[in-house]
């Protein structure tokens, strides 16, 4: 994580107190235990004012701000930063929210408590969580007008790796509700390996629907992404040609049916559409 560059697009010629430096890494330490994989990206709102955002960064003009480090005339600051009028409503007419609570970053040490609990609140709503649901990477531009890329998570943290490759955290607690925590091509009933797969990918569409999602053992989960076990509209799973060859996988290959989620017929119908989209 780039702590300088923060402080060189944000302060300008200044730069950050020790107690600030030291306030931002205890509050990329606290965000990153709630959400495991947010972006950070940089921002300049009106009035000229700049602001280091925490959301998710997309291609394009979809990005998806949940909260920022901003710096005014009076200091540095963490808080909510929306671009939404009906989540700002939601979290302004909720007292328990704080929509109004700003912390200085100077003094994120002593109430790191304070942080934590504000923001395992904010990710009851869908939609933060939602927003908070990125791919780990910091997108920063430089003083100079470069820009930086890389991942911000700590890569040696294997629980950080575990939560990131899990999958956002509710919409895998739907699907283990939905699947009866059971992996829903071997049955698996080892909680701590299922993990919630997409069946349309993001790069094509954001969806946290369990429409939209599947239960998979973790070495299931990497080979459906690869594309070398598929599930069919009707369910049949197949199996890759080089898998067949080895004996865990063609055990497995003769009339294997995915196990259907437990929800509405509407939704086993978009799920269904889903697959298609997927293939198509």
């Amino acid at each position: 994580m780039r702590i300088n560059e923060i402080e060189r697009f944000l302060m300008g010629k200044g730069s950050f107190s020790e107690s600030e430096k030291s306030g931002i890494n205890c509050l990329l330490e606290v965000v990153r235990g709630v959400f495991p994989n947010f972006d950070i990206y940089t921002g300049v709102l009106r009035g000229g004012v700049r602001v280091v955002i925490f959301g998710a960064c997309y291609e394009g003009s979809v990005n998806k701000p949940a909260f920022g480090i901003y710096h005014d005339k009076d200091g540095c600051y963490f808080g909510f930063r929306f671009d939404d009028k009906k989540l700002r409503k939601y979290f302004e007419s909720n007292s328990e929210a704080k929509h109004g609570e700003r912390f200085r970053i100077d003094e994120i040490d002593v109430r790191k408590n304070e942080v934590k609990e504000f923001l395992e609140f904010s990710s009851e709503s869908d939609e933060v969580d939602r927003r908070m649901q990125g791919a780990g990477i910091l997108y920063m531009e430089t003083a100079d007008g470069n820009s930086v890329t890389e991942l911000h998570s700590n890569p040696n943290d294997i629980y950080v790796q575990i939560k990131l490759r899990r999958g956002q955290s509710k919409f895998r607690e739907r699907l283990l509700k939905a699947y009866d925590n059971k992996c829903a091509i071997s049955g698996c009933q080892i909680v701590e390996v299922l993990e919630a797969a997409h069946i349309v990918p993001h790069k094509h569409k954001v969806d946290y629907s369990v429409a939209n999602g599947i239960l998979l053992r973790a070495d299931l989960h990497t080979l459906f992404d690869l594309n070398l076990i598929k599930i069919d509209e009707s369910g049949r799973v197949s199996f890759h040609e080089s898998l067949v060859r080895d004996e865990t996988y063609g055990k497995a290959r003769r009339g294997c049916v995915v196990r259907l989620p437990n929800i509405q017929d509407s939704e086993l119908i978009q799920m269904r559409r889903n697959i298609k989209i997927r293939y198509s």
